[in-house]
């Protein structure tokens, strides 16, 4: 991809459809409070790099779209997602028994041990994983066929939006489902759309209680 100089001499332009530029900013290196960021090397025709791990950067660019509402620091996090593995798992710092901690999220993630758990739960609530993409147990059932791509059409709840109290309340309070079932039940379509729109009024409002 080219480069070229952009107005600072900290930062490069770069042509591409997800990110307009790379900034390299001064040290200290930090995501939130966390200082203790270890960069990754990556090789270039140019020469070495270090740059943040796939895993630190979809933890850095979400929160610019959550505090400052950068749409584009959100896209690099999904094309990075994509594309590598991610570590979506911690440990909280001040748990007093963080090393049994350790051993059981590796005992768990061992794929014999991993893929155990996904039969004895017949695929319920599994997260849509390329390397889960092929598991047998979605032939098992033939409603489980949509599952595997299911990341390629869905947003998070509230999208494009940012998360906010109006979505935890509508979600919280069941209100899609809802829909769903009076629909099923016999309500006529346009009345169901009519009382969700209610619900998605008074969850704006702050009316809609915050817990389910």
């Amino acid at each position: 991809m080219r480069r070229t100089r952009a107005s600072s001499p900290a930062s490069w332009r770069r042509r591409s459809p997800v990110c307009s530029y790379v900034e390299f900013p001064r040290g200290p290196l930090a995501i939130g409070d966390d200082y203790q960021i270890v960069p990754v090397t990556r090789s270039t025709a140019a020469g070495r790099a270090l740059v943040l791990s796939a895993t630190d950067s979809c933890r850095d660019r979400p929160a610019a779209f959550y505090h400052w509402n950068d749409r584009q620091s959100l896209d690099v996090a999904v094309s990075i997602a994509r594309r590598n593995r991610i570590n979506a798992i911690a440990i909280w710092k001040f748990s007093k028994n963080q090393e049994p901690a350790k051993e059981f999220i590796e005992f768990l993630f061992r794929k014999e041990n991993y893929d155990a758990w996904v039969v004895a739960s017949n695929a319920f609530n599994q997260p849509p994983l390329r390397d889960l993409a092929d598991h047998p147990i979605w032939a098992k059932n033939p409603k489980f066929a949509m599952l595997p791509k299911e990341a390629e059409y869905a947003h998070a709840r509230g999208w494009p939006s940012k998360p906010n109290d109006a979505v935890r309340r509508i979600e919280n309070n069941y209100v899609l489902p809802d829909m769903v079932s009076k629909s099923i039940q016999g309500m006529p379509v346009k009345r169901v759309m009519e009382w969700g729109q209610d619900q998605v009024v008074q969850a704006v409002k702050g009316q809609l209680k915050a817990s389910g």
